[in-house]
């Protein structure tokens, strides 16, 4: 999308489908809506004629959101990011919902002070729009831990347009060293040998896991154990930590029957 946007073309409809998966799988596929919706806006201020890229960008977003309740749980479903977000005892017992603790290392660390850096050695400016969703991701990273990963992916592709043309001239600029023609020879794309090499690396790589997979244990991310003593009793509605049983009146009331049940 960033590319598409970017070169000012429209978004591609092939992602419809990648939506379609990422919302059976992960509840972050909310932040793919949102960026749509954050490009689509910038395109229909900043890019002419504004009437084509507001009927570009709005039909995919709509595709998308349709792509993104084709789930089994459907609305229900589409509407629980926002529900699980305001459930205080997320942000108050779960790490990855907390603010990151830079008593410790970070790796958010690193990229502010990259970000800082960066901006007083090249005195490089962004675009309003994209200087805005970066500060939204800076803040999310800084108001969860999760959303550092959110910023380390989507932060890079969100400058890289405006920034990249700027540091490249000043790079041009400067003299030339043994150093920099070696960063150069680093930056250059990948030959397809390369390419291919690395892909079958990585399928040899894959093919040791396929053949020796994981067995899960009783753990307190997979207390499998409870889960199939509450099957067996027809304990049914929802379960705390997201699997979902029809029908059920209280978690805490599956938590204390099943756990009975596992220690019988």
């Amino acid at each position: 999308m960033i590319r598409a946007r970017d070169a000012g073309d429209a978004p591609p409809l092939w992602l419809l489908p990648l939506m379609a998966l990422w919302a059976n799988l992960h509840g972050g596929f909310m932040f793919g809506l949102a960026l749509a919706l954050f490009l689509g806006g910038e395109a229909v201020l900043q890019a002419a004629p504004r009437l084509r890229e507001a009927r570009r960008w709005g039909i995919f977003g709509v595709l998308a959101v349709a792509a993104a309740l084709l789930t089994p749980n459907g609305l229900s479903g589409f509407v629980e990011p926002f529900r699980l977000m305001t459930v205080p005892a997320l942000q108050a017992s779960f790490i990855e919902w907390r603010s990151p603790d830079f008593h410790t290392f970070q790796p958010l660390e690193i990229c502010l002070l990259g970000l800082i850096a960066l901006e007083f050695t090249t005195g490089a400016r962004l675009p309003l729009s994209r200087l805005l969703l970066l500060l939204a991701l800076l803040h999310m990273a800084l108001a969860h831990v999760r959303h550092a990963e959110l910023l380390g992916l989507a932060g890079p592709l969100i400058i890289a347009a405006p920034l990249g043309p700027q540091i490249a001239a000043r790079i041009r600029a400067a003299p030339i060293s043994e150093p920099s023609r070696g960063a150069a020879r680093l930056a250059a794309p990948a030959h397809r040998p390369a390419v291919l090499s690395a892909l079958a690396l990585a399928a040899a790589i894959s093919l040791v896991s396929l053949m020796r997979p994981v067995v899960r244990s009783d753990d307190p991310a997979t207390p499998a154990t409870a889960l199939d003593a509450a099957l067996r009793m027809g304990l049914k509605g929802p379960v705390f930590g997201f699997w979902r049983l029809p029908d059920l009146p209280r978690c805490s009331d599956l938590y204390r029957r099943s756990g009975r049940a596992v220690r019988q």
